[in-house]
């Protein structure tokens, strides 16, 4: 499994929204969109927040 589909999948596993989810990691729900379309990938520090973003 990629890593759109792994984020997609953890954040609706969580019950969150892709706002709560970027809320809770301190981005921008754009960004949440731009990762699950795999347009972009985010950055280490970035990936440390969306993993502990609960």
């Amino acid at each position: 499994m990629e890593f759109p589909e792994r984020l997609a999948r953890m954040h609706k596993e969580r019950g969150l929204a892709q706002q709560q989810l970027a809320d809770r990691a301190g981005v921008h729900v754009v960004q949440i969109r731009r990762y699950e379309g795999d347009v972009s990938q985010p950055a280490v520090d970035v990936l440390k927040q969306l993993a502990t973003a609960r």
